[in-house]
């Protein structure tokens, strides 16, 4: 069930000489984004999937932030797409770790 599936997956930010989301997925499925948002200081950002839309089965992805001055201690919230096997949209949000 994907609503199940979506409270398993984990969401961190990385910085290394820029800002990335690691998405983790601890799960047997494939997760298919069609849309990643993140909101940070009553702005979004939506990130570039750039042709990475799929996490595999018990993997991790990292996506690029296009930010500047972006602090683990601001809340960070991503909303985010996924698309199931009979491709239905599903919209969630969760916070960022």
């Amino acid at each position: 069930d994907i609503d199940v599936t979506q409270n398993k997956i984990i969401y961190d930010i990385i910085q290394n000489d820029h800002y990335q989301l690691r998405v983790s997925n601890p799960t047997p499925y494939h997760l298919n984004y069609s849309n990643i948002t993140i909101f940070h200081d009553n702005k979004f950002t939506v990130l570039d999937l750039n042709q990475k839309n799929t996490v595999k089965p018990f993997s991790k992805e990292i996506y690029d932030i296009p930010l500047s001055g972006l602090s683990k201690k601001n809340e960070l919230k991503i909303h985010f797409i996924l698309i199931d096997d009979q491709g239905v949209s599903h919209p969630y949000s969760a916070p960022i770790s």
